[in-house]
């Protein structure tokens, strides 16, 4: 996420950490009666409506970085029972920062040195890596402490790590992943419209979901490139585009969905042509959305229904 906000281009995401994108929302501009909170925090409390809608707050775990994070918003989510874990810049610590070990005498001391600062509801955290890591969350410290390593002159150390680092280093990848996925084929269609960026994102992101949950219920799953293509030949295989008529209103239906066989249930609605002789009926499939005779004598459902 970059620290300047662009009110043209910027998206953003509550995804898992497996990278399956949970929600998503458009940044509209600058609010003319927004409240007296920053945008940082209106948007993770957006977040958090949706969690509670849909599940319990204290089965998840939030991270973010620093461009959310801030010692306020830390207190909200413990309130809200919310378990939040993320980068912080200096002057968001409610004053931590500035009663901890300056940055230039913790650069002094060994990799892996820290200092922090707790008040019972946040705990914050400075850790000497290859520069400065301010970290805060509202439930995690730094103990236990773990060992990882790091090269230093070509030479392998062993190096302390707070839990709070190691915990929010496994859970924040998500969206990382989630780009990482998305640019892999990103489409390349142009277009001078200013809205072209923002909605071929949309699609990328909605096919790497499809993806995901794709592997997840299949036993051997195409990989990422072949769903894509899968994606692309049943919208190259359709009768039309799906541009709705104005006198029918009634969109064609993609061959994949036309001839599974599956839930393909006869319904009654405005009277209009037939999708195979043309003649008038008010009989349909509630499933593809498209007028069929299915009165004696006459088949066109099942011929609709029936790959030739």
């Amino acid at each position: 996420m970059p620290n300047i906000v662009r009110s043209y281009n910027t998206v953003w995401l509550l995804c898992g950490n497996d990278g399956y994108p949970y929600h998503m929302t458009i940044y509209q501009g600058k609010e003319i009666h927004a409240p007296k909170v920053p945008l940082s925090t209106r948007v993770i409390r957006s977040m958090v409506d949706i969690i509670q809608e849909t599940s319990n707050t204290t089965r998840h775990t939030l991270y973010f970085d620093n461009f959310f994070n801030s010692y306020d918003l830390l207190v909200m989510l413990s309130e809200l029972k919310m378990r939040a874990i993320g980068t912080i810049r200096p002057y968001r610590s409610n004053g931590a920062d500035a009663v901890m070990l300056p940055d230039k005498e913790l650069m002094k001391q060994k990799r892996g040195a820290f200092d922090f600062r707790s008040d019972g509801n946040v705990y914050i955290a400075k850790w000497h890596d290859n520069s400065i890591v301010r970290i805060a969350s509202n439930f995690m410290t730094h103990s236990p402490l773990r060992n990882t390593q790091r090269r230093v002159k070509g030479q392998r150390i062993e190096v302390k790590v707070p839990n709070i680092v190691r915990s929010y280093n496994t859970g924040v990848g998500g969206i990382d992943y989630l780009d990482r996925i998305a640019a892999a084929y990103r489409p390349t269609i142009r277009s001078k419209k200013l809205y072209w960026v923002l909605f071929i994102n949309v699609v990328n992101v909605a096919t790497v979901a499809a993806w995901r949950i794709h592997r997840f219920v299949e036993e051997r799953p195409h990989s990422h490139l072949e769903l894509r293509r899968q994606v692309v030949l049943s919208l190259l295989q359709s009768e039309r585009t799906a541009t709705p008529r104005v006198a029918s209103g009634f969109m064609s239906q993609l061959p994949d969905i036309r001839f599974d066989g599956v839930n393909h249930i006869l319904g009654t609605g405005p009277q209009g042509p037939c999708k195979v002789c043309k003649r008038n009926t008010k009989n349909m499939c509630t499933k593809c959305n498209v007028r069929l005779h299915a009165e004696r004598g006459k088949q066109c459902f099942e011929i609709y229904h029936q790959q030739k």
